[in-house]
């Protein structure tokens, strides 16, 4: 017996059974679980006797994405899942294999939200742990997924989807975007173990209601270098832009990224959050700057941690003022990352977006028709007074 990152050296044993390695106050620690995880795969699977016979049982919640369950599960470690959500999912259904591929267990329920233990969990119980104030507790500990069904603070019902027209004037095409911005959330290096860069990419235009939308047109997380290695675009073969690109972006840096993604999208902004390397990024596009139709902006995020950013910019998916082509590789990564934060691998993407959002928020891009007719209602009223009467200064 021993505890995470405790003795274990020289120690093995038939059956080794791991128990709640994670702790529910450090589950968002990006130090500690983290060491938790490295700690299960370096020191602890190969702590048995018999590397065929032996086994390993591990027994945890599910509090977070990159916990030990969710690299188990992501890296395809060869355990066999047993997964008892409290209420039933038809999505998580269970069933259990032998290494001969013969069925164990298979989850007896079949409708949806059925209590699986009523003796343990009696019904007013059971309905007390799912009301909205024990969200976190009820998904990790008794439904056994990190993140609340349709997504977290981020729903995955807020995206709205976009039906490329396939008749009239814009078949086939984007609507027209009267603003194009661009947000990059830097990382520190281009190693795996560090955070990657966040990218997304946002078109402003109006939708039929009449209200001011943002339109997702690229999303992507890359591990990068600053600047990349290039080579000159061979003129003399003709080389078509399609083969350069497909020989040389392996090569590419951040900034050779942001310079094709700006003008491939015909940006008129490109936002680089000020921290990390964004001010390198800055520096190194400016050399750029003569030939590059766009501005940049460095934007500081102050004091504000992830948890706030993403909470002001809620709103604006709650009004249904964001959009995104729902089929699209792009649109399912970003929708994803979103609706599991802030218990997800990975952020880089959601704080690019938030990033771009609040600053078109903020800069009165975004707006709700309702909003917009609210506020030309009182432009009227206000025109509609009468200008009050002179008064004399002194009695005649």
């Amino acid at each position: 017996a021993t505890s995470v990152g405790g003795v274990g050296t020289g120690e093995r044993g038939d059956c080794v059974i791991l128990d709640d390695p994670h702790s529910i106050k450090d589950d968002k620690s990006e130090v500690v679980r983290p060491e938790t995880v490295r700690w299960f795969k370096e020191a602890m699977q190969n702590r048995l006797n018999d590397l065929d016979a032996s086994s390993i049982i591990v027994i945890m919640q599910r509090t977070h994405e990159a916990d030990v369950a969710g690299t188990i599960l992501d890296e395809d470690m060869g355990y066999c899942h047993l997964n008892i959500p409290a209420a039933y999912e038809a999505e998580q259904h269970c069933t259990t294999f032998d290494n001969d591929g013969i069925e164990l267990w298979t989850d007896p329920r079949s409708r949806e939200g059925e209590n699986y233990w009523e003796a343990r969990l009696p019904p007013k119980e059971f309905a007390r742990l799912q009301k909205p104030q024990n969200a976190h507790m009820w998904v990790s500990q008794y439904q056994q997924r990190p993140e609340p069904r349709g997504g977290a603070i981020i729903k995955r019902d807020y995206w709205q989807p976009y039906q490329v027209p396939t008749s009239g004037p814009r078949k086939g095409r984007w609507p027209e975007f009267e603003y194009v911005v661009a947000s990059i959330d830097g990382a520190f290096t281009e190693k795996q173990e560090n955070d990657p860069q966040g990218f997304s990419i946002w078109g402003v235009w109006q939708n039929p209601e009449g209200s001011m939308c943002a339109m997702l047109l690229n999303a992507w997380r890359k591990h990068l270098t600053l600047g990349g290695t290039k080579r000159v675009r061979g003129k003399a073969k003709a080389e078509s832009w399609a083969n350069y690109k497909a020989e040389t972006e392996q090569h590419w840096g951040v900034v050779q990224w942001l310079r094709y993604e700006c003008s491939r999208f015909k940006a008129n902004c490109l936002l680089i959050e000020n921290k990390a390397n964004g001010h390198d990024i800055y520096n190194e596009l400016l050399k750029h700057a003569e030939h590059d139709q766009w501005a940049m902006v460095l934007i500081d995020p102050k004091n504000l941690d992830k948890l706030a950013r993403v909470n002001r910019v809620q709103p604006i998916f709650a009004e249904g003022l964001v959009y995104a082509i729902i089929e699209k590789d792009y649109a399912k990564t970003a929708i994803d990352e979103a609706a599991i934060f802030p218990n997800g691998r990975y952020d880089d993407i959601t704080d690019s977006l938030t990033q771009a959002l609040w600053y078109l928020r903020k800069h009165g891009y975004l707006e709700h028709i309702d909003v917009v007719m609210a506020r030309e209602e009182r432009t009227r009223e206000r025109a509609g007074k009468r200008p009050r009467g002179k008064k004399v200064l002194y009695a005649v």
